[in-house]
């Protein structure tokens, strides 16, 4: 197994969390503690577009947390499975935007469903202000 790059900060709670699942799981991983690498971090937070941690470098890919895993034991389900992506870069990028694409708009409808109740509300407190 490639050894895991795993990027840390010093007060990262849950970089403590999957530090500890990886080894309970005997998954050897490299702790890199961010604040001693800033250039080698600008250039993963620029290509990731997520400056998060903990986030993971594993077979050439990047998974940031939050996005890619929500969980530590997830993340080592990913690395236990993980099977390279037989898909042209083009089309890897084609899903991610796609389903970025849906995952906002499912944001956007929850957002107006909840900007309609806070107008019901405050219309409810206008009719009780004018009686």
């Amino acid at each position: 197994m490639n050894k895991i790059k795993l990027y840390t900060m010093p007060a990262c709670n849950y970089c403590k969390v999957v530090m500890d699942e990886l080894k309970e799981n005997n998954i050897e991983f490299e702790e890199i503690n961010i604040v001693d690498i800033p250039k080698e971090w600008a250039i993963v937070t620029d290509f990731t577009g997520m400056g998060a941690t903990p986030t993971i470098y594993f077979k050439d890919e990047y998974f940031v947390a939050g996005r890619d895993f929500p969980s530590a034991p997830y993340l080592v389900r990913i690395i236990h499975n993980y099977v390279p992506s037989t898909k042209s870069v083009s089309d890897q990028v084609l899903q991610k935007l796609k389903t970025t694409n849906f995952n906002i708009g499912v944001a956007l409808k929850q957002m107006n469903t909840k900007l309609h109740q806070i107008s019901d509300q405050l219309n409810t407190i206008s009719d009780a202000d004018k009686e």
